[in-house]
């Protein structure tokens, strides 16, 4: 089972609504063009199309490590990621996670001891000196 968020059930409902009349109910949900499972191969092709024409360049792969990184930047739990992503411990979904310097920085701020022992007022003052 896969969690999904309402706006990409929306989506989707929407990809399920284009299909031909004819197609079935078993019909994988991600397929090609005849209604056959759209293969591994076949999504990097297609993919690799997408990206030539804006000029990315980037791996179905990629996705997934993107995906990761974002959960946990938006608030995510180690654990919650974890399970999310189908990891049996969190050594392998650290792989997944590509942190910034810019990340390390925002959440240092937001946990930080010396921003708590510090008054506000104190912290006001050093910034205008």
């Amino acid at each position: 089972m896969v969690p999904f968020s309402p706006t990409a059930a929306a989506a989707l409902r929407q990809l399920l609504r284009a299909r031909p009349p004819e197609w079935g109910s078993d019909t994988p949900v991600f397929c090609n063009e005849s209604g056959q499972r759209l293969s591994v191969d076949s999504w990097r092709q297609r993919l690799k199309k997408y990206c030539l024409n804006d000029g990315t360049t980037f791996r179905p792969y990629d996705l997934r490590h993107a995906a990761c990184t974002l959960h946990l930047r938006a608030g995510m739990s180690g654990e919650v990621l974890q399970r999310l992503m189908g990891h049996h411990g969190p050594q392998m979904t650290q792989r997944y996670i590509h942190l910034t310097t810019d990340d390390l920085r925002k959440e240092q701020a937001l946990s930080s001891p010396v921003e708590r022992l510090v008054p506000a007022r104190k912290r006001a003052l050093r910034k205008i000196k």
